[in-house]
């Protein structure tokens, strides 16, 4: 049986990017440190927040 994908919260996207706008480490560091793929990140840190689909 597949797993399903965990679907992140507006609090956990939104400490992630505030993470990413400070600065204090790099994308790749704070992906690794919560299981991101990094690739996804710049995407909500572009925006700010996530934006409803």
């Amino acid at each position: 049986m597949s797993q399903k994908r965990k679907k992140p919260s507006a609090e956990f996207k939104t400490k992630v990017v505030l993470e990413v706008i400070e600065g204090d480490q790099t994308l790749n560091q704070i992906c690794s440190k919560y299981e991101l793929v990094p690739r996804c990140e710049p995407r909500s840190a572009k925006h700010g927040v996530s934006r409803p689909r």
